[in-house]
């Protein structure tokens, strides 16, 4: 796998340590941080933190070992997680969006008003 391939990840936030450590774990099937670290060129001091948003994004699983144990899920279902990510993200903005028109609306300048600086309109 090519970290190129992965691009699309970062499209819903995922950082490129991240991206790595979840597509280092796809192909593992199970892993430990150290084995993520090494198979998927992620520092060390960045693992913990990675697997910790994957897990909460519930794009992978934790494992109550010492040492902790990663594991992933289902492609599809890692797919499908991914495509729910998206859409929320997309719904979010989208409602920000209509707030944005909304007040652009309420603000909107016609001649003779003043412009968001205060001075008068501009032809």
């Amino acid at each position: 796998m090519r970290w190129q391939d992965l691009e699309l990840l970062e499209e819903i936030g995922l950082t490129l340590y991240e991206r790595k450590a979840l597509a280092t774990l796809m192909v593992q099937g199970m892993a430990d941080a150290e084995a993520l670290c090494r198979e998927g060129e992620v520092p060390s001091s960045k693992i913990y933190q990675a697997m910790e948003k994957l897990a909460r994004l519930g794009l992978a699983e934790i494992q109550p070992t010492r040492p902790k144990l990663y594991s992933a899920l289902p492609g599809d279902e890692v797919v499908d997680r991914l495509i729910e990510i998206s859409r929320h993200s997309a719904e979010q903005f989208s409602k920000q969006a209509e707030k944005l028109k909304a007040t652009f609306a309420a603000h909107s300048t016609s001649p003779g008003t003043k412009d968001i600086r205060g001075s008068g309109a501009r032809s």
